[in-house]
């Protein structure tokens, strides 16, 4: 019964604390425009390009972050500079 308890307490306290580093994740990177984080459907949008060519090829080409499931890519990744 106390394993249980403690185990029980554990996965609460995982659960918690992952939410809180994603929140501290997103928290820390900036809002600037050239900062900004586009979905696979706002990057399609933005390039004038297909949902599923950002899937397919956009991928290989174009640098991405994978937070969690969820992909993003950068604004600031799109420019040669």
């Amino acid at each position: 019964m106390l394993a249980d308890l403690i185990n029980q307490l554990f996965q609460e306290f995982k659960k918690e604390l992952v939410e809180e580093l994603k929140r501290e994740f997103f928290n820390t990177i900036k809002h600037s425009e050239e900062d900004k984080l586009f979905t696979p459907e706002e990057l399609a949008q933005y390039l004038h390009v297909s949902k599923e060519w950002i899937y397919k090829d956009g991928k290989k080409l174009i640098p991405y972050v994978k937070p969690g499931a969820n992909l993003r890519f950068r604004k600031k990744m799109l420019s040669s500079g």
